[in-house]
This record gives structure tokens, sequence and C-alpha cells, in this order.
């Protein structure tokens, strides 16, 4: 048999807000490999994306308002905490969320409007939860130089349920404080696997 499931890491983005016009390098760590990117992810990474305070990027002469990646992965630690929502409710259990880890409203949007559509009609419960620390470093640790003052890495977890199920309420991260150099990474995983 084939125990080996593979996870999408579904488009993780990745902004830069320097105080200051600068030269940033980003490169990915994963257990997988990158298969989408865009700017194309190079060996190495991408080096010398020029960022702006407002969050505009330059790379290699093109703009960019963000780095974009997806990786697949074949094995993740599941968190045991989280919190179990009617799927229809992903929408606003998600921008809740998104606003206590730190996003702003255009960062939210933009993952709100990648993820709702893909998990509104998933199934009738969804379990949402994080990937957060180490367990997120082994799948996908981005590596920026130079480095932030304040990262945000939000890495959701998400699994379609048929049924609620008691699982220790989700503990979220303290609310980071946004000063000087922020850089901010969102992206998520839909686990799939029946238990």
């Amino acid at each position: 048999t084939n125990d080996s499931m593979t996870y999408c890491l579904g488009k993780p983005v990745i902004y830069l807000y320097p105080t200051t016009k600068t030269l940033v390098n980003v490169s990915v760590e994963t257990s997988g490999e990158i298969v989408v990117s865009d700017p194309l992810y190079p060996a190495g990474g991408w080096k010398n994306v020029t960022a702006y305070p407002d969050g505009r990027l330059i790379y290699e002469g093109k703009p960019y308002r963000e780095l974009f990646y997806e990786t697949d992965v074949n094995d993740i630690n599941k968190p045991k905490d989280g919190l179990v929502i009617k799927a229809r409710d992903i929408d606003k259990t998600l921008k809740d969320l998104n606003k206590k880890l730190g996003l702003s409203e255009f960062e939210s949007k933009e993952l709100t409007d990648f993820w709702v559509p893909r998990l509104k009609d998933i199934s009738p419960y969804i379990l949402v939860s994080l990937i957060q620390g180490k367990d997120k470093d082994n799948i996908d640790k981005i590596n920026i130089d130079p480095k932030p003052d304040t990262l945000i890495e939000i890495l959701y977890y998400f699994k379609p349920m048929d049924n609620r199920i008691n699982i220790k309420p989700l503990k979220l991260p303290n609310q980071p404080e946004r000063k000087n150099f922020t850089a901010v990474e969102w992206g998520g995983t839909v686990d799939y696997e029946t238990n």
C-alpha cells in the first residue's frame, strides 16, 4: 500500500515592506519541491528584488505585488488544535483570524479571494488550524536578506469534515506589531486524507 500523501502548499505569498527602497534576496527551504512560482523561482532563490515601502516589488525589470510559489510536500505534522466551522462560514472565519494574526486588509482580501472559493463548498464542516513554529519551518522556511524586523508567517491547515469533532481550541500566536522592515507570508494546505 502507498501511505505517502502529497500536500500542496497552496499559494504561499510573500510581501515585503522595507522602510526605504531596499534590495532583498528571498529563498525558500522546503522539504518538498517548488512546483509553481511567479516570478519564476531560480536555483538559489530570488536575488536583488527591489522592494519599496508601499509593498511594490521590481524583479528583473518587471513589477510585482508579491512573490508567489507553491510546493508539494510529502509530510506535515498535523496540528492538534483548531476550530471546526461550517464550511459556509469560512469567509467570515478567515477574515477574523487574518485580522488577529496581523494581516492588512489588502493581504487578508488576497487570502480570502484565493481560499474561500476553494473551501466554501468542499464539505459540510472544515477544521481550520495553523501550522506553526518548527512544524512550519520543516516544510517551508523562508530566508530573507536583509532580515526583516517583523516577520508575520501564516500557514493555514484546512481539513474537510462531514461532522463536527472535539479538538483543543486553536491557540493563536500573539499579534505582531508591524515595526520597521516588515515581511508577511501567508499560505495554506488542505488535508484530504481520510482518517
